[in-house]
Order: structure tokens, then sequence, then C-alpha cells
């Protein structure tokens, strides 16, 4: 039996360079340090193709899923490839730029830091469609963009790729959305390159909420100028299978990045955290907090690094995996790391995996509220730190109503 899935792909008599290089890779296993603890058998001897999107499929999905900030400064992909019918760019703010990513003068891969990854080069080789994002010099806007990355078809093979560029001094907001039809298998890898000059500042919001059979394997790779912040919160809620990659680089003194997370898990979800925090230069400073929530069957891991190269002295980097099982049929891995060259530096980094605290719930419990009531307050405050932590408008709004559903559910509670 093959153990990996069937992709049918473009062939080429004459393979670029990204080709060649993705045929030489072999498809990951448990035998992999990398995907030790994540199975893809959902995978194995699966047939994945592409194929035309449904737009009035992805118009439900969007409807379900729209938010208000993004209106005239939406982007949507379906099924890999941009639906100009869906988007809307006429509210674009002006310095501002999207255009299809072949004829961006920036080029991919000058942020790519994955090297003989199976899934970074699928994306790299055969990515359908994507747009590059171009912020002009001192461009400073409030109103987020959206981006909507749609599945409507079973056994779809969906392969979108993002580029960002914030030249010096500018700052906006991406809020990226994945979502698909439910009880359909696909497979969706998206990829997103991120670029900050000098003093640049981005806030990307990643909001991860596929179909309950959709398997979803995800690539993030940004490089940091000098004094340049990043802020990065990724909300996970669906998909059987998730998978994601996060990777910043430092590369000019004084940047910063956060890449913050909250995961829901339940019934028989696997979602897997991978990061690395690169710290290239001095003085830089990097904050990570991922929490997630296991019930039922649910799968959680998490493998985080600090990485400081020997230059980077006053190095201030912060990493924290907070894990509340709710059950006692699921499963945590987690597995934070240092690796650390410099010696003039302050980082620190720590692990929980519990159930919800005995003395907390006898407290709120003397306080007139039954047990399941107290179990789901006690539940809610935990995912709420991640999701307070969003400026306010409708994505919080609608994260905060995620969380609050997701956690009824668990104890049947309707009313507090």
């Amino acid at each position: 039996m093959s153990e990996s899935p069937i992709l049918t792909l473009p062939h080429s008599s004459d393979p670029s360079e990204a080709e060649t290089k993705f045929a030489s890779l072999a498809f990951p296993n448990s035998r992999d340090e990398e995907w030790r603890f994540t199975s893809l058998r959902s995978l194995w001897n699966q047939s994945f193709s592409f194929m035309e999107g449904d737009s009035n499929t992805a118009a439900s999905l969007i409807a379900d899923l729209d938010l208000s900030e993004t209106i005239g400064r939406r982007i949507v992909f379906v099924n890999g490839m941009m639906d100009a019918s869906l988007s809307d760019l006429s509210g674009l703010p002006d310095g501002v730029t999207v255009k299809p990513i072949r004829e961006s003068t920036v080029k991919i891969g000058q942020a790519d830091s994955f090297e003989n990854d199976y899934f970074a080069s699928l994306n790299t080789a055969f990515f359908q469609d994507g747009v590059a994002i171009h912020a002009s010099k001192n461009i400073v806007s409030s109103t987020p963009i959206g981006i909507y990355h749609l599945v409507t078809n079973p056994t779809a093979l969906v392969l979108p790729r993002i580029l960002y560029t914030g030249e010096f001094f500018s700052e906006i907001s991406l809020i990226e959305v994945f979502a698909g039809v439910d009880d359909a298998v696909y497979l969706h890898v998206p990829f997103t390159e991120v670029i900050l000059k000098d003093e640049a500042r981005l806030h990307h919001f990643r909001v991860q909420k596929e179909g309950n059979a959709g398997l979803h394997i995800n690539r993030s790779s940004s490089v940091l100028g000098r004094a340049s912040d990043l802020q990065s919160f990724t909300i996970s809620v669906g998909a059987r299978l998730f998978r994601h990659d996060n990777r910043a680089a430092m590369d000019g003194e004084g940047g910063h990045a956060t890449i913050d997370g909250l995961v829901l898990v339940h019934e028989n979800q696997i979602s897997d955290t991978h990061s690395i925090l690169d710290h290239r230069k001095p003085n830089c400073t990097s904050h990570q907090l991922h929490k997630c929530i296991v019930d039922g069957m649910g799968t959680s891991v998490f493998n985080g690094k600090i990485f400081v190269r020997q230059i980077a002295q006053k190095t201030d980097s912060y990493q924290a995996n907070h894990n509340m099982q709710l059950s006692h049929h699921g499963m945590v891995y987690t597995k934070p790391q240092l690796e650390i060259f410099a010696d003039d530096v302050k980082c620190s980094h720590g692990a929980t995996i519990g159930q919800i605290d005995d003395e907390q719930l006898f407290y709120l419990k003397s306080r007139g509220l039954t047990e399941l009531q107290t179990r789901y307050l006690l539940t809610f405050g935990f995912a709420a730190q991640i999701v307070n932590a969003l400026p306010e408008g409708s994505l919080r709004d609608r994260l905060t109503r995620e969380v609050d559903t997701f956690t009824r559910k668990r104890f049947e509670v309707e009313t507090v």
C-alpha cells in the first residue's frame, strides 16, 4: 500500500527548478522528527486534484464568515483561484496595491525559510494562483484587508500563495480566513510570505474554520527588518487535520515578533503547530503564547523553538504553551525549545497540561453556580485571553462567539 496521497499535478516536459526539487522529496511520515506525533494516514491513498470552484457555494460560505471591517477590501480565493466576482477592492487604501503574484516585481522565496519541506515545496512548485500585496512607504491604514480562502469541492487540491511586502514605516492589517464545505475531504496547502522593511508593522490574523473533514497544512514565513514589528494571531476551530508551520526571522536590529495562537479541538481532530522564532540580530524581542483546549479524542501538538544566533546579543524572548484537557481521551504533546548561541540574552519558555483547577471550581460553586456553569466559565476564560488581545471589532466579536459556542457545547450550558 502506498503511504502517500495521489496528487494530480501539471506535467511539464521542461520542469522548473521548484518542480524538480519537489519531485526529489519523500512524503513525510511518523519516522520524521517533524511529524512524529501527527499521523497523515487520513491522506493515504486519497486522490486530490485541481478543480474549478463553485461560486454559489463560495458565496454562501462568505455570508457565514464575512467581517464588516473588510467591506471594499476583500480578496476571495475559491479552490485556490482568485474569484473576481466575489472579490471587492474598491475601498483599498491609497498606497496599498494588490496584483497577481506572477506580475509582482517582488519575487517569491525571499522570506521562504523552508528547506526540503514537502508541503512548502508542493506549493512553491505548483501554486494555482496568488496575490502580491504591497504597502508603500509611510502608509498607515487602520482598516484591514480580508483574504478569504474557500474550498467548495471534495477531493480538491488547493494551493494559494500570498506575498506581502511592507515598505519602510508602513502599517496595515491582514485577516486571512480559511473555510470549506463540511463532510468533504480536501487538501488545502496555503503559503504566506511576509517581508517587513525597516520600522514596518503588520497585524496578521488567521482564522482557520475549515470543513469538518478538511485537511489544512499551512506554511507561513516572515522576515523582519530593523525595528519592524509583526503581530500574528492564529485561531483554529475547524478541519480534521490542522498543521501550521509559522516562522519569523528577526533580520534587523530591534525587531519584534508576536506569534500567538488559540486552538480548539474535539472529537477526533488533530492540531499541530510548529514554530521557529529566529533571532539573527541584536536587541530583538519575541513573544509566543499558544493555548489549546482538547475535548473528546482530539490531539494537540506544539513544537516551538526560540533560536538565538551568536550575534544576537540582548535578545529578549518569551514562549509559553498552555493546554486544557476536558476529557480523559484527548492527547497533548508539547515541546518548547531554546537553542541559544549568544551569552547576553533573556529567554524563557514553558508548557503546562492540565484539567480545570479544583480550587477554582469550588470557589465559583460556592457562589451559587452549578458544576457545568462553573466549568463553562473557567474554560471560556482560559481561551478568552487570546481573543481579548485582538483589536475590538467584528473579528473579535466573531471569534468570541466561536469560543462561546465551543465551550457551551462541551458543557451543554445555555445561560450563566
